[in-house]
């Protein structure tokens, strides 16, 4: 499960984010949409923490993933946690889909690939339709 709370976040001078608080279930398939500009990728970076640790963005609020605020975790902790598809989805580092992208990064000690493959494929191609 994954809990915003309160996040506000500036690049500098640039308030992009104010005050957004959301939910979002186990299984839950989330799709963020809008304009160019609008804080669609600061959000997503947010809490995969890219946005405090690479863009040197400054935030408020938490973010809980699981349980655990992203704040006390390293980035390696939080990328156990959360995976990003990129807004070009064609552009793969690994491999041939994003299917077998998102797979790619959960094949580490941590997750029996056998076991966890039917779950997150199911994650990975969730119908348009609850879109």
């Amino acid at each position: 499960m994954v809990e915003i709370k309160n996040l506000s976040l500036d690049y500098g001078e640039e308030h992009i984010l104010d005050d957004i608080s959301l939910s979002i279930a186990e299984g839950e398939c989330v799709l963020f949409t809008g304009k160019s500009g609008n804080g669609k990728s600061s959000l997503i970076n947010s809490i995969n923490g890219l946005a405090v640790r690479y863009d040197n963005a400054k935030t408020k609020g938490e973010i809980i993933i699981d349980g655990k605020n992203i704040k006390n975790l390293e980035l390696y902790q939080i990328s156990m946690l959360v995976s990003t598809v990129f807004q070009n989805p064609k552009t793969y580092f690994f491999n041939v889909n994003t299917t077998l992208e998102l797979l790619f990064y959960l094949e580490n000690p941590k997750f029996q690939v056998e076991v966890s493959h039917p779950k997150e494929i199911h994650l990975a191609t969730c119908s348009p339709s609850i879109f």
